[in-house]
């Protein structure tokens, strides 16, 4: 998760600075390339085991995920099928599915704000309006880790709640730009 944030914090800093000085074109080409190859890379490095669905699940699909796509695609729908049963999963799957949501848009909408209300070039505006929020991101996953599998030892359930906790603590954070604010804060 925090390679995710650190991908990000890379990506809109970069793509803001090369957009300002050679335009949309060639940083949305360089990352969509970048994402191209890694695709490739992972069709022919990462294999997927299914071991671990039952039989009657798989109904008489091939093992082999390069034989049919087809039999690759309802593998892995009984797959998640099968996680999705779980409370815990699909608790997790809704969280992270609602918080990718609002992240993009504050992501996406962020250095438009600031090139609007600070009139910043697209280059400095990226530089607001990505890293320091995917930096602090990207920290609380990595610190927020230690509190929460000390919390999970003695009741898995408390990991849920102090993810909410801190959800909750941070909305009203949003608030701050109905203030119209600095740019530092």
């Amino acid at each position: 998760l925090s390679g995710l944030s650190v991908g990000m914090v890379a990506g809109g800093t970069i793509s803001g600075y090369v957009a300002n000085r050679y335009g949309w074109r060639v940083p949305l080409l360089a990352l969509g390339g970048i994402g191209a190859v890694v695709a490739i890379a992972g069709f022919f490095i990462v294999r997927d085991e299914c071991a671990s669905v039952p039989a009657e699940e798989r109904a008489g699909a091939a093992v082999e995920q390069r034989t049919s796509p087809v039999a690759s695609l309802s593998i892995s729908l009984a797959i998640l099928a099968r996680a999705l049963r779980a409370p815990a999963v699909l608790a997790l799957f809704l969280e992270v599915m609602f918080m990718g949501a609002g992240v993009w848009g504050l992501i996406n909408w962020l250095p438009l704000y600031f090139k609007e209300t600070f009139a910043m070039t697209l280059g400095k505006a990226a530089l607001f309006g990505s890293p320091f929020l995917q930096v602090g991101a990207t920290l609380g996953v990595v610190v927020g880790g230690w509190p929460s599998d000390y919390l999970a030892r003695r009741n898995i359930g408390r990991r849920m709640i102090l993810f909410g906790s801190f959800y909750l603590a941070a909305a009203p954070l949003m608030l701050i730009f109905l203030f119209n604010p600095a740019v530092w804060t």
